[in-house]
């Protein structure tokens, strides 16, 4: 199946890097990215081949059949993903060989998944989820829709991350609690010990609003 990466920044050449010590090969054609001055630039011996809008072309062009965007930014990200699952292209999941996922796991579709992270049973993740290295997640947890996990996080079981929060680096939210509001930014290093409101700001051990949005 041939496939073409949404973004060239630096989270499409980490999941390039990725993608090519798996086992299981992903054909890549190539990237697409807004900024003209990436446009037939390699990366990783694959080619900017131009803007995000060619994707409305590419399966006749490069018989491209599946997306994958890697993008940091969860509004772009699930905004990409969207889009192109609108024009009828498979948005697969990318799970690095090392990273273990449970039993009786949920997974929706263009979920990425970086080395070393574990996924404890019955868990959920879904739409358009990124979870970076190391992370732990603990049983019967779920993130909604775009949730964005960075390196390091422990995340406890029964709690309910609602979409398009980020975690941020190192970040841990204990066991006990039961909500993560939407639309949140929970900042590196802090320690979450109860309930998050949506559209804030948190930081620091115990995690307090800093800030609303």
């Amino acid at each position: 199946m041939n496939c073409v990466i949404i973004g060239a920044g630096n989270y499409s050449y980490v999941l390039l890097n990725y993608m090519n010590e798996q086992k299981e090969k992903v054909n890549i054609i190539g990237l697409l990215d807004d900024d003209v001055s990436l446009h037939g630039t390699m990366i990783l011996g694959k080619p900017v081949l131009g803007n995000i809008h060619l994707l409305e072309g590419l399966y006749s062009s490069h018989n491209i059949e599946a997306v994958y965007c890697p993008i940091g930014n969860i509004k772009t990200r699930v905004s990409m993903l969207k889009y192109a699952r609108s024009l009828g292209y498979i948005l697969p999941n990318f799970i690095h060989e090392s990273s273990v996922v449970g039993p009786n796991v949920s997974l929706g579709i263009g979920i990425y998944i970086m080395p070393g992270t574990i996924v404890m049973p019955s868990a959920t993740i879904s739409n358009y989820c990124m979870l970076s290295m190391g992370i732990s997640v603990g049983h019967d947890t779920s993130f909604d829709e775009g949730v964005f996990v960075a390196n390091g996080c422990n995340i406890g079981g029964n709690i309910i991350i609602m979409k398009e929060t980020f975690v941020g680096m190192g970040a841990t939210i204990i066991s006990g609690v039961k909500s993560i509001g939407q639309n949140c930014i929970i900042g590196a290093g802090s320690v979450v010990i109860s309930d998050i409101q949506s559209n804030v700001t948190v930081v620091g051990n115990p995690a307090r609003v800093i800030k609303e949005h």
